[in-house]
């Protein structure tokens, strides 16, 4: 009986103590038209992220060799899309 309720004990203990999940996006990551003008150029924009980069988790670098992952901490919506849309919106300001 002992060892049950120790174990409850921990299991609660333990659920008690895990970080939430938070997700994070890139500012102006919401794809934005361009305003109609007359000459428009239409733009193909692909990303390729290296493989670190390439997951969901956000990836920091804690000294010049040392890159941690981030298990608690995600990307709300996957980064290569997020870098091309928000370089698309820049391209379209500017048109």
């Amino acid at each position: 009986m002992k060892t049950w309720l120790y174990l409850a004990s921990l299991t609660v203990l333990a659920a008690c103590s895990s970080t939430p999940t938070q997700h994070y996006q890139l500012p102006d990551s919401a794809l934005l038209l361009p305003t109609q003008t007359a000459t428009q150029k239409v733009v193909s924009i692909k990303v390729v992220l290296s493989e670190p980069l390439n997951s969901s988790s956000l990836l920091y670098q804690s000294d010049a060799n040392t890159l941690h992952i981030a298990q608690q901490n995600l990307w709300a919506s996957p980064l290569h899309q997020s870098v091309a849309t928000s370089l698309a919106n820049k391209l379209n300001r500017q048109q």
